[in-house]
């Protein structure tokens, strides 16, 4: 019963950010809304490319005021994650 409730919040956030997105609003604070509310994560960081490629920059915070960061594509944080290769690839 837990899970089908949990199942149902999950879809009701995923539609939530999809409207977002697609209505041009605050695509950003949706999904790190979402992502928190879904995973019971204390905060959620979302990352975007630099306009160069090199580096992830912290984007939108939920949940907590968290300073700004910065993550070179090529670091060991992100190996294996796919993420680097994700960015660096466009």
């Amino acid at each position: 019963m837990a899970s089908e409730a949990k199942s149902v919040m999950t879809t009701h956030h995923v539609r939530r950010c999809a409207s977002s997105v697609l209505t041009g609003s605050d695509a950003r604070t949706a999904i790190s809304s979402a992502a928190r509310d879904i995973t019971d994560a204390l905060a959620v960081l979302l990352f975007e490319p630099d306009p160069t490629g090199q580096r992830l920059l912290s984007a939108h915070t939920a949940g907590q005021d968290l300073p700004e960061l910065a993550v070179p594509v090529d670091s060991d944080s992100l190996r294996g994650s796919g993420a680097g290769p994700a960015v660096a690839g466009g």
